[in-house]
């Protein structure tokens, strides 16, 4: 599977010659974007490895208010 980076450089080599050199330059601005989002999302959880999530109670509150709810539907 070819990845979306990949792809977006692709594009924006068959656009330069095809089109313009602007709009290669907004694809390849937007594979940069996500490489670097994805590099900063590895980041995150890197850090966030053994970090237990908070628990707020009122999604427990809502979902056994759901769960309630479909048991007394069936």
């Amino acid at each position: 599977m070819i990845d979306i980076v990949e792809r977006l450089r692709f594009d924006a080599a068959r656009c330069e010659t095809q089109f313009s050199k602007g709009v290669a330059g907004n694809i390849e601005e937007a594979a940069a974007e996500i490489e670097r989002l994805r590099a900063a999302l590895k980041d995150i959880q890197a850090q966030a490895v053994g970090v237990k999530p908070p628990r707020h109670s009122w999604y427990y509150d809502r979902a056994e208010e759901a769960l309630n709810q479909q048991e007394r539907k069936t």
